[in-house]
């Protein structure tokens, strides 16, 4: 028997700059979780009886959905209230089924929404950097600092990724590195991506798992997704206007949808797409999501079902990566606080933990995450402005290599959030899969190879042995390990 469990998801909060102080404001979505749904999580065995959940779920007024997921032999079902005004709150029944009534393993859970908390501010500088290659040619990177940090604008000299030096010791190499990027899809044709998109017969290799939302393309419709695939994998010698922190390793982006237009996604979406990816032979999912409990006694019901998704045997032969969250405290965010899973922060220019940025010691490393330029996604022939779209003033965060562009055709998009700190750190993971395939599938080595090469010398307030990802250190020792 399928079983269905949904929660949305949403984007990583894309707040704004570190340095300056931030209100947060509402997102577009208004409630803790949706009207009128409860999930059942029957957890990795045969022999649980959830005819008690069923009978007193229909008993207090939900039908089961169709809607269903299993993975890693783990069983979620969705319930809908027959009449919204008539049945048990939710909330209420969760409790009352979690705390006093089950004698089993089947677990009861509201269908959570995950909202996305912004906050705009101006961009705090525009300048071009400059870097050499290996080979010694020259290349333009546009207002990168996590990538090429000289201390400007009250930032510390080397504040940033470090992967400059580590692009030019690089060994070449032929064999695609895949990254699975879960989130609002990817503008696939977007210059500073070419060459970068996984294809398959011919045909861009995605998928759309937004089916909940009404369904559609990989393509994205939000913006969000394409500046995480930029971040990740946008070509290293193409002459746009930024590169993706991947610099030369041969990195294929999958793009795939699971959040909506709004931002938001279920878990049966983001569940199915991990498993996809899987499926696909991806090396790395980077997935700049997450959501947290709503009360205590929901974060082992939490954890559980979300170790056994990332434990499934198709997700095997896959590093996953994922956002700790921008609630600015130490809070636990979903999939990141799982074991299985690398949890990224986000530092900014001055070697601190963003303000905005979750921490505590289940935080294996930070990236930077603070005012980073990443491609800005197209849709349906119009840019994507991820802060107008979601009813902020326009301000200029688009940019481009000619300033004087009318905003509306600027091609590239300045944005903060662990958001962007994870796919910062997702490409970093690529090339170092790249220049050792003895760390493919192997979370726990390269876990350990970025924290222990971390420079520890910011403040961040996460792992004692974890600290801003450090990319020539981690590649040497990935250069170095058997």
């Amino acid at each position: 028997m399928n079983k269905f469990f949904t929660f949305f998801l949403a984007l990583a909060l894309l707040v704004s700059f570190a340095w300056a102080d931030a209100p947060l404001v509402q997102s577009t979505e208004k409630e803790d979780y949706v009207a009128g749904q409860i999930i059942a999580y029957v957890p990795n065995t045969r022999d649980v009886d959830v005819s008690q959940a069923t009978n007193l779920l229909e008993s207090w007024g939900y039908t089961a959905t169709r809607e269903n997921l299993s993975i890693g032999g783990m069983d979620l079902v969705l319930f809908q209230a027959n009449d919204r005004s008539a049945a048990k709150n939710v909330e209420e029944a969760v409790k009352l089924f979690n705390n006093e009534l089950t004698r089993g393993e089947v677990k009861l859970l509201p269908n959570y929404i995950f909202k996305v908390l912004n906050e705009i501010k101006e961009p705090c500088f525009n300048r071009p950097d400059v870097y050499k290659d290996r080979d010694g040619n020259p290349h333009n990177i546009l207002l990168q600092w996590d990538m090429n940090n000289p201390g400007e604008l009250g930032g510390i000299a080397g504040a940033d990724l470090n992967v400059v030096e580590a692009w030019k010791m690089l060994p070449a190499s032929s064999k695609p590195i895949v990254v699975a990027v879960i989130d609002t899809g990817v503008d696939t044709e977007h210059p500073g991506l070419k060459g970068r998109i996984a294809m398959k017969n011919g045909e861009v290799h995605g998928k759309d798992f937004t089916s909940w939302f009404g369904g559609g393309s990989h393509l994205d419709d939000h913006g969000h997704g394409s500046h995480c695939a930029g971040s990740i994998a946008a070509a290293y010698n193409d002459g746009e206007g930024m590169t993706g922190s991947a610099g030369p390793t041969n990195v294929k982006i999958i793009p795939i949808k699971a959040l909506a237009k709004s931002g938001a996604g279920d878990l049966i979406s983001i569940a199915s797409a991990m498993k996809w990816a899987g499926e696909q032979k991806a090396d790395i999912i980077s997935m700049s999501l997450g959501a947290t409990p709503l009360w205590p006694e929901q974060e082992p019901i939490l954890k559980q079902v979300f170790d056994e998704i990332v434990a499934a045997p198709e997700l095997s032969g896959t590093i996953l990566i994922a956002a700790a969250g921008n609630n600015g405290q130490d809070i636990h965010a979903f999939p990141a606080f799982c074991d299985k899973v690398i949890a990224i922060g986000a530092s900014d220019h001055q070697d601190k933990i963003a303000v905005f940025s979750n921490f505590g010691n289940w935080v294996d490393v930070v990236s930077p995450g603070v005012n980073i330029v990443s491609v800005r996604g197209k849709h349906d022939g119009k840019y994507l402005d991820m802060y107008q779209d979601a009813g902020h003033k326009k301000a200029e965060y688009a940019i481009g290599n000619k300033s004087k562009a009318p905003y509306d055709s600027r091609k590239y998009f300045i944005a903060s959030g662990t958001s962007m700190a994870t796919p910062n750190a997702a490409g970093v993971a690529a090339m170092l899969l790249s220049a050792n395939p003895n760390l493919k599938a192997n979370t726990d080595a390269l876990r350990k190879i970025l924290m222990e090469t971390s420079d520890k010398k910011g403040s961040f307030k996460i792992k004692a042995d974890g600290g801003r990802i450090n990319a020539k250190k981690a590649l040497e020792a990935a250069l170095n390990l058997k």
